[in-house]
């Protein structure tokens, strides 16, 4: 099946395969959620799993330094290069790892401090940020 690309309100005339449009397909979401698991699990280094948190600029330093490289896997999965997107993903992640807010979470709504569920509730936050930087932003 091919589309036509409408390109500043006039059609070009080009036709393309619709598998090369990136936009619009029923999987969009796959690509930024393999993109998260690559940079919260494959790229993320001991270091910067236990020093992120941190006080002082080995925290900070952790911290940056996975919140790039992860923010480079989801843009790269994802195919995001605008900018304003690019410092949505990287400081979205930044604010839940470098914060407590997953713990206040866990706190407020008396959930049992287990470390699995910790787990589950930080990475479904992280999945719904970047649902709704896809679907606003990107």
């Amino acid at each position: 099946m091919y589309v036509l690309i409408y390109l500043s309100g006039f059609f070009t005339g080009l036709y393309v395969p619709k598998s090369c449009v990136m936009t619009g397909r029923k999987d969009d979401w796959m690509d930024w959620f393999i993109g998260h698991l690559v940079g919260d699990y494959l790229l993320q280094n001991n270091w910067m799993a236990v020093n992120k948190k941190k006080a002082g600029w080995q925290g900070h330093w952790a911290c940056f330094t996975h919140c790039a490289l992860w923010t480079l896997s989801v843009c790269l999965f994802a195919w995001w290069w605008n900018p304003v997107t690019v410092a949505c993903v990287f400081f979205s992640h930044w604010i839940l790892d470098r914060t407590r807010l997953v713990d206040l979470y866990v706190k407020v709504f008396r959930q049992i401090e287990a470390l699995w569920l910790q787990i589950v509730i930080d990475n479904t936050i992280h999945l719904v940020l970047l649902w709704l930087i896809a679907r606003f932003l990107a």
